[in-house]
């Protein structure tokens, strides 16, 4: 009887760092998705720095 309350144990073990470990890789993802949106940004602005901008009016 005592071996199936040990096997109870080790499986909500498991579980947990089963779902542990799903949290840490969507994290990871989600910083690397947003990290590569920035790079995207800040290379996207560099390239229009010199061109006059479409929105603003042109007496400025």
């Amino acid at each position: 009887m005592w071996w199936k309350i040990a096997v109870a144990i080790v499986v909500v073990w498991l579980a947990f760092g089963l779902i542990v470990a799903l949290v840490k890789g969507v994290a990871a993802l989600a910083v690397l998705g947003l990290l590569a949106l920035g790079a995207m940004t800040v290379v996207k602005w560099f390239s229009r720095s010199g061109q006059p901008s479409a929105d603003l009016p042109a007496d400025r």
